[in-house]
């Protein structure tokens, strides 16, 4: 009987002494209020997961499969838009200058215009149509 009161005693006493606390939820997505900082590496752990490949994406890195005339004829395409808009960029920021009139690069047809709203410039797609027209500012 003695025991079974002290073991009563030490069941209690330790009862008493633990102590609970209320659980609460933090979320790692920042999409659904966690810490935006966890955004890069769940970034990095998707990417390193995907294992699909798209059929349809290109190496950005190398030359079409064409001949060499194809590969030179798109790297000189290349860099005449380069320097094209290099020396819109720089006429803009004051240090060249670009005549006004038309250039033709590969499949894009190029007016440059200036006038009272600033350099105008239109580019047409000749094969496919499609125009798009910038307009820089004067500053």
């Amino acid at each position: 009987m003695k025991q079974l009161i002290i073991l009563t005693i030490l069941s209690l006493g330790i009862s008493l002494g633990a102590s609970a606390q209320q659980l609460v939820y933090t979320p790692i997505n920042p999409a659904f209020g966690g810490n935006p900082n966890n955004t890069a590496h769940l970034v990095n752990t998707a990417t390193a997961q995907n294992k699909t490949v798209d059929p349809d994406a290109t190496d950005r890195f190398s030359f079409s499969s064409g001949s060499d005339l194809d590969n030179f004829t798109e790297s000189l395409n290349s860099q005449i838009l380069s320097q094209l808009s290099r020396s819109l960029v720089d006429l803009q920021f004051g240090e060249g200058e670009i005549e006004d009139g038309s250039y033709a690069a590969g499949n894009f047809q190029i007016d440059i215009a200036n006038t009272l709203d600033g350099v105008v410039v239109t580019i047409l797609d000749t094969n496919g149509g499609e125009q798009t027209q910038l307009i820089i500012p004067f500053f």
